[in-house]
């Protein structure tokens, strides 16, 4: 005996539980399951956040470090030493933000006028401070 679909009218082959051609259920104690009615988009506005502060003294203590070491600049020691302090004591305002940073401006900068004190004594240890200033021509009364 053949069954037909009551949703469709298909033939329903023996041992099928639901219609190949429209799932609609066989018998009444399957039920199909409930179609879920479409969701509508909805409107979610994105406010623009402001964007995240940021410790700009350490970054700048940190860049002036390394121009200063690299480029042999020995008057950024101070503006370095300055930034980088700065933006060490700041970190904790931004949540430790480029704390890193500054750190390395500040061991960085040290080291260049460690070096630098060396280098400069031993300049004038040697008397070859006074032989570069007598030969660069300038009149500084050496």
């Amino acid at each position: 005996m053949a069954k037909f679909c009551s949703n469709c009218g298909a033939e329903i082959q023996d041992g099928f539980a639901f219609c190949e051609k429209c799932g609609n259920p066989v018998d009444g104690s399957v039920k199909a399951p409930a179609q879920q009615p479409a969701q509508q988009a909805q409107y979610n506005p994105q406010y623009a956040q402001a964007p995240a502060k940021r410790n700009g003294m350490a970054l700048a203590g940190f860049i002036l470090s390394l121009v200063n070491v690299f480029c042999c600049l020995g008057g950024l020691n101070l503006f370095a030493l300055i930034f980088s302090i700065i933006g060490l004591v700041k970190a904790k305002d931004y949540n430790g933000d480029r704390k890193g940073l500054a750190l390395a401006g500040l061991i960085i900068t040290i080291v260049a006028m460690v070096i630098s004190v060396i280098v400069y004594v031993i300049m004038i240890a040697t008397g070859s401070f006074e032989e570069m200033v007598s030969s660069s021509g300038s009149s500084w009364g050496y």
